[in-house]
């Protein structure tokens, strides 16, 4: 078992940081793996990824040209999976 759970099948607790991983996106390099920290929001009515959450709406409040492209309200994980302890002196 790999350790990853897919964001489909269940869901991590609710304001625990976990670590998420999205699928390659068109305009990633070749060999670009996208995996990152993340958390459900504590706050939201419904199931809201907090980081994403915040680049989305800091996305959505910036002037931007016309044509830009940014993040999606919907996260693009699909998996995540629970931090490993920190290290051990």
């Amino acid at each position: 078992m790999s350790g990853w759970i897919k964001c489909s099948d269940r869901l991590p607790e609710v304001g625990v940081t976990v670590l998420v991983y999205a699928p390659p996106q068109p305009d990633d390099w070749p060999d670009d793996i996208r995996i990152s920290f993340d958390a459900l929001d504590p706050d939201a009515d419904d199931p809201r990824w907090l980081v994403h959450g915040e680049h989305y709406e800091h996305f959505c409040c910036v002037a931007l040209p016309e044509g830009s492209v940014g993040p999606s309200e919907q996260a693009p994980y699909t998996h995540w999976m629970p931090c490993p302890p920190i290290p051990a002196e």
